[in-house]
């Protein structure tokens, strides 16, 4: 059997395994405190993931994206000691899978305060470099 290469990831798809993986790794849970691709009004302490999409490298089987993990909390410490603990779980050097495909984060940046939303929540941004595989079909 031959084996292609079916389909680019969806930036939708490296969202969702991300938010997967944070959820395996216990900082929260999908739908109730990490959110995609926009911050809920609540609760007030909660992780959110979006990615700005990756370019196509025609022919080739690995896709760059850029994946922006932001962490809001009422408690600045609480915060920042969340932002560090998932910049320090996805800065693994190496593959990893994430709900069904495999890539590889690197960071680009430490954990940094952002901002101060509206309502006084500090927010914390971790960026990452994720180059994702892509989907096999044989």
């Amino acid at each position: 059997s031959h084996v292609t290469y079916a389909n680019r990831i969806m930036p939708s798809s490296i969202v969702d395994g991300f938010a997967s993986r944070l959820q395996v790794g216990s900082f929260g849970v999908v739908g109730t405190t990490i959110f995609k691709d926009k911050f809920p009004t609540t609760p007030s302490n909660c992780v959110l993931i979006r990615s700005d999409g990756g370019a196509e490298i025609v022919g080739a089987p690995m896709i760059p994206y850029v994946v922006q993990v932001l962490v809001r909390n009422s408690a600045d410490r609480t915060g920042q000691q969340l932002t560090e603990a998932i910049y320090s779980s996805l800065s693994r050097n190496g593959f990893q899978v994430y709900s069904g495909f495999q890539g590889r984060c690197t960071p680009r940046s430490t954990p940094g305060l952002r901002y101060t939303d509206e309502n006084g929540r500090f927010v914390y941004s971790l960026s990452f470099d994720f180059t994702g595989l892509a989907t096999l079909s044989s």
